[in-house]
């Protein structure tokens, strides 16, 4: 069929939803592999975590893929998210007020999920007007969702040693976080941080804060970590 395709100048494009290192992927990469040698007029597209799409491209069969091309998202830029809440909430409540708009975009830090979850809440709440009082209400809810929906899964499955770096983040006395701090907590050479810290960088869960300096990136992933996360791991 491909064959027939090129004659005709087209190209098929497949998308690929959620890749992780499963026998089906593994197997589908290793065919689209033989089409790209034979000039086959056939592209990938994958999206996923960035974890399981490292563990992909590091599948002792399929180091091609590290040749390919990886995009990694950047967080939901602040003032889009700012105008965006503008626009629909507006429509939920006129008289909606922009530092309660403002407020909102900040609590989504970035994460898309988020964004989503937030706005979803702040429009079905009961409240006739979205006040402060209504973020302050549903803030209980937005956090229980981001730990029960996304976070304590990306917590799951990180390794020991960063679910052990990224609590001894939240638990330091100091936000943003040196790496000197961690270094003395955890006990631990300048070079083993360094390589946990890229780990996590790559994972998208902590970014630089400043000169030596780290910090979360996603909404109260911090507070997740204390107030749950810990003891979920069975990490104290």
């Amino acid at each position: 069929m491909l064959k027939i395709l090129d004659k005709n100048n087209q190209k098929v494009l497949v998308m690929i939803d959620e890749a992780q290192e499963v026998t089906g992927m593994v197997e589908l990469a290793s065919v689209y592999q033989v089409m790209i040698s034979e000039g086959l007029p056939i592209s990938i597209i994958m999206t996923g975590l960035p974890k399981n799409v490292q563990e992909l491209q590091n599948n002792h069969v399929l180091t091609f893929l590290l040749r390919s091309g990886r995009i990694s998202p950047s967080p939901l830029n602040y003032y889009d998210i700012r105008a965006q809440y503008q626009q629909a909430l507006k429509v939920r409540d006129p008289e909606i007020s922009p530092e309660v708009v403002r407020r909102a975009a900040l609590l989504s830090d970035g994460y898309a999920y988020a964004f989503q979850l937030l706005g979803y809440l702040l429009w079905e709440s009961p409240d006739k007007h979205i006040t402060m009082k209504t973020i302050d209400s549903i803030q209980p809810e937005y956090q229980a969702q981001l730990s029960r929906n996304a976070y304590s899964k990306m917590l799951e499955e990180l390794s020991i040693m960063d679910q052990q770096f990224v609590i001894t983040m939240a638990k330091a006395s100091e936000y943003p976080v040196s790496t000197s701090c961690l270094r003395t907590k955890l006990k631990k050479k300048p070079g083993y941080i360094g390589m946990y810290r890229r780990r996590l960088m790559d994972s998208q869960l902590i970014t630089p804060a400043g000169y030596g300096k780290l910090k979360f990136t996603l909404p109260l992933f911090k507070q997740f970590l204390l107030d749950d996360g810990q003891y979920l791991v069975n990490y104290s």
